[in-house]
């Protein structure tokens, strides 16, 4: 295979492993809470939004031959109060996803090494943490083969997954649906889909070839979509309203023993690539636009979120739906608005792409349903108190 296809295949290997973390573990859960087909809604409209703005920022990405972080790219074309929120948005949205892959980690080592050795989710999740720590300490790129190596287990064990629970799906289990809780899926379906703070990485391991770089945002984009509605098919119409949180524990006290070590297998693997990823990109952050040292940045990434584990921040759906939000929404919003600045100013210098050619009232439709999400998403919380 030549160098170029290759490196096209670890990019997209990198996205894929980068988005298909923890949020897909919390998805089944919050469909079962709105009706299934609320959340295959979601999934569609919401994936086919984090693609546009993925798309949006390659196009940055190209246009700008100086390498970058989304944080730098918003001081570059927003100023200093478009840099200030990105870094917010950037930095709270990763902090609590890798919090959220912290617990996942402890969750899944637990059910596989626990019956053997004993000890407690709390001690795996120092554990995967001490592993994952170790491992931002590595560019994306340093994980070679290993990274797509990953990506195809996790297609590969979904794969099996969906296979083997099709003989026990009840399709009644699709039928329900609660209008009360249609906003629900919003947090926690934003968030597993997001992964564009590696996209300026990626568009260096490819070279900044526009043919190569669009391929790498379809196929990243979507190919997550596509597993996401293969894994809840078989894991709500299995246990439909007895569905748990993470999603596996369920689906092994019907399917047997082996999908829960096989689930966890898969989760264990979801979430290291993708502590892994956002580590990385967060330790860009804080050496490239921020000019820290690579120690100290590392350690600014890494302690934050364990410091938050060890405290009691241990709820894993209301993390990742805030994480969602916040991060999802305010990234979303600030890329566009850097697209459109850019499209302004360097148009004609632009590779053509039909992504230039969308038109206003796409731009500002995408950015009110971001707001309007983070309304709802914060409505709802309040009124759960």
């Amino acid at each position: 295979m030549e160098e170029r296809n290759k490196r096209v295949y670890f990019a997209v290997s990198s996205l894929v492993g980068t988005i298909v973390g923890a949020g897909i573990f919390g998805i089944p859960y919050v469909l079962i809470k709105a009706g299934f087909f609320v959340g295959i809604f979601y999934l569609i409209f919401l994936g086919s939004l984090v693609f546009l703005v993925n798309r949006f920022l390659s196009e940055v990405c190209l246009v700008d031959k100086e390498k970058s972080s989304l944080s730098g790219y918003a001081k570059k074309h927003l100023g200093e109060f478009g840099e200030k929120t990105m870094t917010f948005s950037v930095v709270f949205g990763i902090t609590g996803a890798m919090l959220a892959y912290v617990i996942m980690g402890g969750i899944f080592l637990n059910s596989l090494l626990g019956f053997l050795l004993g000890g407690s989710e709390f001690i795996y999740s120092f554990i995967f943490f001490a592993l994952g720590a170790l491992g931002v300490l590595f560019s994306v790129r340093a994980m070679g083969k290993g990274e797509i190596v990953m990506a195809f287990l996790l297609v590969l064990v979904i794969l099996i997954i969906f296979f083997a629970g099709i003989p026990l799906i009840n399709t009644n289990n699709f039928s329900y649906i609660s209008w009360n809780n249609f906003f629900v899926p919003y947090g926690v379906i934003l968030f597993a889909l997001l992964g564009a703070s590696i996209i300026p990485e990626l568009s260096c391991v490819v070279n900044k070839n526009p043919k190569d770089l669009r391929k790498v945002i379809f196929f990243g984009s979507f190919l997550p979509v596509f597993l996401y509605i293969l894994f809840n098919v078989v894991v709500v119409g299995i246990t439909g309203g007895n569905t748990t949180a993470e999603a596996i524990s369920g689906l092994g006290s019907i399917m047997g023993n082996w999908v829960g070590l096989l689930g966890s297998f898969f989760g264990l693997l979801a979430v290291f690539t993708s502590f892994l990823g956002l580590g990385f990109s967060l330790r860009s952050i804080y050496e490239y636009d921020y000019k820290i040292p690579k120690l100290p940045s590392w350690f600014l990434v890494v302690s934050v979120p364990f410091i938050a584990f060890l405290i009691g921040a241990r709820s894993f759906i209301p993390i990742i739906s805030l994480a969602g939000v916040v991060m999802g929404g305010i990234e979303g919003i600030l890329i566009v608005l850097i697209f459109r600045k850019v499209v302004r100013k360097f148009k004609e210098k632009m590779p053509y792409s039909w992504a230039i050619k969308v038109p206003l009232f796409i731009h500002w439709f995408v950015i009110l349903i971001f707001i309007l999400g983070i309304v709802l998403e914060i409505f709802y919380a309040i009124s759960l108190k």
